[in-house]
């Protein structure tokens, strides 16, 4: 079977508008499915085992012992772009809201490099280390936040560097 000359573009913008729609779908179903195994994997797990490692400190931290504030786990690298920018935000978010605790927790880095971001960068973070938790709650990238509330319960999650919704779930982490 040959194709008629006349009808070769047609034919090519047709293969190409499907091939757009199959990696559009693909993509969409891919995403929900990672923020699926998130949700689910956070629901299995029991927060309160949770245990992070200080990075300038030779010291532990446990969720339980954060009780009374709200908590926003930020996984983040020092080769990320988008997770440097959004510590610019949550540095500046966090002067509005004084209480909330953010655990910024360093995944699949250097250390060196870590250090040398923590000790060029003013945030008002407690760094730990995160590439345990977040490879058991098969977190899908940095940057990814997870909240939780007051009494230590998951409240809710984020992925990726969308700053309003991120703001937005953070005030209503706040008003809870």
């Amino acid at each position: 079977m040959r194709l008629d000359p006349k009808y070769f573009n047609l034919f090519i913008a047709v293969c190409a508008v499907i091939t757009l729609v199959a990696i559009v779908f693909g993509t969409m179903s891919y995403h929900s499915n990672q923020e699926k195994i998130l949700r689910d994997n956070i629901a299995e797990t029991d927060l309160e085992q949770i245990v992070f490692q200080y990075i300038i400190e030779n010291d532990s931290l446990s969720l339980p012992e954060l009780k009374g504030g709200p908590v926003l786990i930020d996984f983040w690298a020092t080769w990320s772009g988008k997770a440097q920018n959004t510590h610019r935000f949550l540095g500046d978010l966090q002067q509005h809201h004084p209480d909330l605790i953010i655990l910024a927790a360093a995944v699949r880095d250097d250390e060196q490099l870590v250090r040398d971001y923590i000790d060029s960068h003013n945030y008002n973070f407690t760094y730990v280390i995160g590439t345990e938790i977040y490879h058991k709650l098969q977190v899908p990238g940095v940057p990814s936040q997870i909240l939780i509330d007051r009494e230590g319960r998951f409240f809710d999650f984020q992925i990726g560097e969308n700053r309003e919704e991120l703001e937005r779930k953070i005030k209503l982490l706040m008003e809870n």
